[in-house]
C-alpha cells in the first residue's frame, strides 16, 4: 500500500510518538514498523470525513471504519475481503493507539471496544505426535562431520523451543543465554508479544537438548562480538528469524512431511497436543503467553475436529 500523506499536524505527531512507545515497550521491529501504517490509514480516513482532532472520533465513528475494513478488498486475493489476521491487525493497532494517547499523550479518549475475529481453524496446520518424533529423528542423524554435527545439535534445540516450549519465532530470536535456565528447567521469555515477559517449564528431554547445544554446539559458532545470544549462526551472530524458519523447514522435508509446517506450526501443534493429553487450558494459556483465554480457546476447536 502506498504511503498515505496526513495533513494535520497532531495526527502527524502522535503517529511519531506512537512508533516510539511501541519501540521502548519492546516490541518486534515487525509490530514497531506495521502497527503505525494501519494507524496512518485510520487517520487518513478521518481526515477524508473532516475530522481533524483525535477527541473528536466517537466510538461509534471508530465501528464504522472498522465494519469499512471488514467490507474492503483483499488486494493480495482479488475477490475477497480482508483475511480474519489482517482485521486482527488493524485492531491490534487501533486498541494500542488510543491506549497511548490516553496514557502518554494526556488525551481525554474512550476506550475503543472492538471484538477480534476468531480464526478459521480450517487454516491452521496441526502435526501429529508421529510427526513431531520424525522431525526429531530427522534432526538426529548422526554424522562425523563437525560441522554437520553442530547443525544437527542446533536444530534439536530449535525443535526443542519451538515444540516443547511453544515459543514464538519472534521470542525464540530474542532469547540469551542467561534466559535458559538449566538449574530451574525454565525459559525466560522477556520479548513476548505486547511487550510481556514469562516463564516456560521444560522437561528432561529438552533439558539434554539444551546442555548439548550449550556444551557441544554453541561454542564453536561463539565469536567476541555477540556472545550473549543463545542461538548462534556459523558466523558467530545471533541467528537470524529468516534461517530458523529454513532449518525448520529443511526438518519438515527430511522427515517426509508433505504439510507446509513453519516454527508457528509447532507451536500451533504443543498446544493443540497439551489440550488432548488433558492439560487445562489455563495452563496452556500462561505457558503460550495469551493474554486472552479467547486466544486459546481455538486449540479446543481443533482438537474437536
Amino acid at each position: 500500500m502506498k504511503h498515505l500523506t496526513i495533513n494535520t499536524p497532531q495526527y502527524e505527531s502522535l503517529l511519531q510518538g506512537f512508533g516510539e512507545w511501541l519501540s521502548a515497550l519492546g516490541y518486534c521491529i515487525e509490530a514497531v514498523k506495521g502497527l503505525p501504517v494501519h494507524i496512518r490509514e485510520m487517520l487518513h480516513h478521518f481526515e477524508q470525513c473532516d475530522i481533524t482532532i483525535l477527541q473528536d472520533i466517537s466510538p461509534m465513528e471508530i465501528h464504522h471504519y472498522y465494519n469499512e475494513l471488514c467490507e474492503r478488498p483483499n488486494q493480495r486475493q482479488r475477490g475477497t475481503a480482508l483475511g480474519v489476521n489482517a482485521i486482527n491487525k488493524h485492531i491490534q493497532a487501533i486498541t494500542l493507539f488510543f491506549r497511548y494517547a490516553r496514557q502518554n499523550a494526556g488525551l481525554v479518549m474512550p476506550e475503543i471496544m472492538l471484538q477480534r475475529e476468531q480464526p478459521d481453524t480450517k487454516a491452521i496446520t496441526i502435526l501429529t505426535i508421529d510427526e513431531v518424533k520424525r522431525m526429531f529423528a530427522a534432526a538426529d542423524i548422526q554424522t562425523h562431520h563437525e560441522y554437520e554435527s553442530v547443525h544437527t545439535i542446533s536444530d534439536r534445540t530449535l525443535l526443542s523451543i519451538f515444540y516443547s516450549c511453544g515459543l514464538r519465532k519472534n521470542e525464540a530470536w530474542h532469547l540469551d543465554v542467561e534466559d535458559i535456565m538449566l538449574d530451574k528447567q525454565l525459559v525466560h521469555v522477556r520479548k513476548g508479544k505486547g511487550a510481556t515477559e514469562r516463564f516456560v517449564p521444560f522437561g528432561k528431554k529438552t533439558l539434554q537438548s539444551f546442555s548439548d547445544y550449550l556444551e557441544h554446539a554453541r561454542p564453536k559458532w561463539q565469536r567476541d562480538g555477540n556472545p550473549e545470544a543463545f542461538f548462534l549462526s556459523y558466523r558467530g551472530q545471533r541467528m537470524s528469524k529468516e534461517s530458523m524458519y529454513v532449518r525448520i523447514r529443511q526438518l519438515v522435508k527430511k522427515a517426509g512431511i508433505e504439510k507446509n509446517a513453519t516454527p508457528h506450526t509447532l507451536r500451533h501443534s504443543i498446544a493443540s497436543h497439551l489440550l488432548e493429553s488433558g492439560m487445562d487450558i489455563k495452563h496452556i494459556r500462561i505457558m503460550l503467553g495469551h493474554k486472552s483465554l479467547d486466544s486459546t480457546q481455538i486449540y479446543t476447536h481443533l482438537t474437536t475436529d
